[in-house]
């Protein structure tokens, strides 16, 4: 009862089903932003437009910084692509951001939420994320 109540003070959904079911679908994710520079404007506009969702910074991958050889070896981007300029340093960046973020969630087994900081969300993404993820693990 005790947890039910806390689960459905933050996240505003009611929970039926067993403790066991409750607690695995509370603790279940972690939320992470991707930032070149955790310190500058654009995140400091990130966190002033989305207060409401507490998150993990994490340092992007300037693509610049990404070798010809590095973006090859990593799948990143063929030889094609990349010869014909179809890529640019900011997506090859992104891309590496967000593998990174993908490795990190499978190595834990958690879900990941991974956002950018230009991001706006809504006030409720959490909760509609909870709702959906009890759907999934405590199906009635």
């Amino acid at each position: 009862p005790v947890f039910e109540l806390l689960q459905s003070a933050l996240l505003g959904i009611e929970c039926d089903h067993s403790f066991f079911c409750c607690l695995v679908f509370a603790l279940r994710h972690e939320t992470f932003v991707i930032t070149l520079d955790p310190q500058g404007a654009r995140f400091a506009a990130f966190r002033a437009a989305n207060p409401h969702l507490p998150c993990h910074v994490a340092k992007a991958v300037r693509g610049a910084d990404v070798s010809r050889a590095e973006r090859l070896a990593s799948g990143l981007v063929n030889a094609q692509a990349l010869d014909a300029g179809a890529v640019s340093d900011g997506e090859i960046g992104c891309a590496a951001s967000h593998r990174a973020l993908w490795r990190e969630s499978a190595r834990h087994g958690l879900p990941f939420l991974i956002l950018e900081d230009d991001v706006f969300t809504h006030p409720g993404l959490l909760q509609a994320i909870a709702q959906i993820e009890h759907s999934a693990i405590c199906p009635a």
